[in-house]
């Protein structure tokens, strides 16, 4: 009596007696090649169901679901969303994205608001899953991995906008004792496939008696590291007015990973490739002859990172900043944080290098913190 189904051989549409046709539409793109499912439709409103998985790596069908909305009378369409938290760093830039906008709310749906559903099926969900996986399942809360290498991270404590009123720029005073007119921090980390290079400045507040670390951009090449010197030259230039030629312009300090002869270790030509290039790259730790060989453990770099990040006080001193356009600077980075987990016996970064390798970037911005953030004594009262 309400209306009629039309199937096509496919999800179809239903037509309601009153006029209005609701077309029913997977979101499944099986890769780029093959386009957007709802090419050619024009909407006034939207119900996407599991709108997580509407994100993925072959296409974003919410940016197509958005162009769709032409219908709407006057311009003022609606959408309707449900999602369950996932551990994606994608679906957690797009669901930032569209909550730091004036045209987004969102609402969380616990078990116990959710009237349809027996209470005898809660209790059993609670007795036989994790309480990791209850939070997220029943309390609708987005949680980090279990065994999460960077567990302090929080997106919504640690992800901020760039200070431009109230803060001051202490970059150069934090990093006087390396030399003149230091004016941006880089951490670098050069790899087989890839380089990338985290770059910081570091912010103080009125009143407090610390400064604190914002990263304000990355950049990652595939290639020689002649070529990623030559890019984050001009990334410095263009975008941070930093490391012109001459004595009075603002300089970038970069941290490198220790050099050293082995296999594993960076060799000592990265360095000489960007000292070509202009700039200032020294080791993250030297050996006790002053050379750039010395070693920096990987759980206490991590350790570092991590209290920057919350310390047990709850004092948070490092930060990603969002972007003119709502979204982080740092992608992967953030990535990283979100991503990585220790393996079954407990150990972090233990895989093996390659394409999906999640530790290039935090471990630049180890390095780059390193020299003046890790514990070096036990200050007395």
């Amino acid at each position: 009596a309400w209306g009629t189904y039309h199937g096509y051989g496919g999800p179809g549409e239903i037509r309601f007696v009153t006029g209005l046709t609701l077309h029913c539409r997977p979101t499944h793109i099986s890769s780029s090649a093959l386009g957007s499912p709802i090419q050619g439709t024009s909407w006034q409103f939207a119900i996407s169901d599991e709108i997580q998985d509407t994100i993925g790596e072959n296409g974003d069908l919410d940016g197509d679901i958005e162009a769709r909305l032409r219908s709407a009378v006057g311009g003022r369409s609606k959408r309707f969303c449900t999602a369950t938290a996932k551990d994606s760093s994608k679906f957690r830039d797009w669901k930032g994205k569209k909550i730091s906008s004036s045209d987004w709310v969102i609402e969380r749906m616990p078990y116990f608001a959710n009237w349809a559903v027996w209470p005898e099926h809660w209790e059993t969900m609670r007795r036989n899953l994790s309480e990791r996986e209850f939070k997220r399942r029943c309390l609708a809360l987005d949680l980090p991995p279990e065994s999460a290498v960077y567990p302090a991270w929080d997106r919504e404590k640690n992800l901020i906008e760039v200070p431009e009123v109230g803060a001051r720029d202490v970059t150069a005073q934090v990093l006087k004792q390396y030399g003149n007119n230091i004016s941006m921090l880089v951490g670098h980390d050069p790899g087989t496939r890839q380089d990338c290079s985290i770059l910081l400045k570091a912010y103080q507040f009125p009143r407090e008696r610390f400064h604190r670390w914002v990263v304000v951009d990355e950049v990652t090449t595939k290639g020689t590291s002649e070529k990623h010197a030559q890019t984050l030259l001009e990334v410095l230039q263009q975008k941070h007015g930093v490391n012109f030629p001459g004595p009075y312009e603002k300089k970038a300090l970069i941290r490198c990973d220790p050099y050293g002869d082995s296999a594993n270790k960076t060799d000592k030509s990265i360095y000489i490739t960007f000292k070509l290039a202009g700039f200032d790259m020294r080791s993250a730790q030297y050996d006790s002859k002053g050379r750039g060989r010395g070693v920096i453990h990987r759980e206490a770099r991590i350790e570092m990172v991590n209290r920057l990040l919350c310390s047990a006080t709850g004092e948070r001193r490092l930060f990603v900043a969002r972007g003119a356009d709502g979204f982080p600077v740092a992608r992967k980075l953030i990535h990283s944080f979100e991503s990585s987990e220790r393996d079954y016996a407990g150990k972090a970064e233990n895989v093996k290098k390659g394409q999906d390798d999640l530790t290039h970037w935090t471990a630049a911005l180890g390095y780059a913190l390193w020299p003046t953030e890790k514990i070096h004594r036990v200050t007395p009262e």
